[in-house]
């Protein structure tokens, strides 16, 4: 178990960056195979997605610090599954996305399990409001005919959360990234467009891409505003030659996760952020819907420990957060 020590910082919304510090303790709760998502369910119990582990779903108790249930078993078989894509919560369902479109609903209370053929798309962000379960598209374009792009592209779907079926497309214009303005983008053959969707209103969707700074506030057919991610040290995607493997994509870590946030009876929207290696803070930005602007909060890592894109959640006065692509989960005491 790796000891960790952080500092939680508040940054108001302001061109000079003014802090408030203070110092919080950080707890390895253990290691749950490859994190795909995980959701609380209450102040004292998390649900943990995951893949190369056991089984795809660990409910947890942060109070006992134990796995006291298990769903969705490794496999080929009924009732199992080879990898989780996307995962999203709500009043005590648990929704799970795989590869081949099949969507899992698991009831958390009476632990009832159902499967559904849903969707061929590929997703790596899923999540709900109070009808719907919200799923961003996951596909590649060749960037040197981006500008051939006559309409607007399918980057997510409205599902039904009952019967799965889908209510709406989100449609948006490639042409808005301006991939093509990027130097030397006609040096890779294909490019990775990873759509994250949050609801905000019930007419209103929050729309961002992985690698751009920016959140487009969209409804299902034009982009209404766009909101621009600020952080400390944030860089433009660019394409860069390595010695040895050519040119690649590479992108900064301004986003990696949307969630509900909530303080006390109250929910907003937050997206979390940061990478050490890029020098780009950690922590998580919450949407003040007055100001239509985020304020964005940090928490600072021993520098010796942790170097990777850490994705935060923050549920009432907890904190829990894990490494992109590794399987510790932390909480922020």
């Amino acid at each position: 178990m790796r000891s960790l020590k952080a500092a939680f910082l508040f940054l108001l919304i302001s061109t000079s960056f003014n802090f408030e510090l203070i110092s919080q303790q950080v707890e390895d709760l253990g290691y749950f195979g490859d994190i795909v998502n995980f959701h609380f369910i209450d102040s004292s119990s998390v649900a943990i997605v995951s893949n190369n582990f056991e089984n795809h779903v660990s409910v947890y108790s942060l109070n006992t610090k134990t796995i006291t249930r298990q769903y969705i078993p490794v496999g080929r078989g009924p009732g199992e599954a080879l990898s989780i894509e996307s995962s999203a919560y709500s009043e005590n369902k648990l929704y799970l996305k795989e590869a081949n479109g099949q969507i899992t609903t698991i009831d958390l209370l009476t632990h009832e399990i159902s499967e559904k053929f849903a969707l061929s798309f590929q997703s790596n962000f899923m999540t709900t409001d109070a009808d719907n379960l919200v799923l961003g598209s996951k596909f590649i374009v060749n960037p040197n005919y981006i500008d051939r792009y006559s309409e607007p592209i399918k980057v997510g779907h409205i599902l039904d959360k009952e019967t799965l079926a889908i209510k709406n497309t989100i449609l948006f214009d490639l042409k808005k990234l301006k991939l093509s303005s990027i130097r030397n983008i006609n040096q890779i053959e294909s490019f990775l467009i990873n759509a994250f969707i949050q609801p905000v209103s019930t007419s209103e969707y929050f729309l961002t891409f992985e690698g751009f700074n920016k959140i487009f506030v969209i409804d299902s057919t034009s982009v209404v505003n766009e909101l621009k991610i600020t952080l400390p040290n944030i860089f433009p995607l660019s394409v860069v030659k390595h010695a040895s493997y050519g040119h690649g994509v590479k992108s900064p870590a301004s986003f990696s996760n949307f969630f509900m946030y909530n303080v006390s009876s109250e929910a907003n929207i937050a997206f979390s952020y940061g990478n050490k290696i890029q020098s780009i803070p950690y922590g998580y930005a919450v949407y003040q819907p007055h100001l239509k602007n985020f304020s964005y909060n940090y928490i600072e890592f021993d520098p010796e420990i942790i170097d990777g894109t850490y994705s935060f959640k923050k549920y009432k006065n907890l904190i829990l957060g894990y490494e992109k692509g590794f399987g510790n989960l932390y909480k922020f005491n």
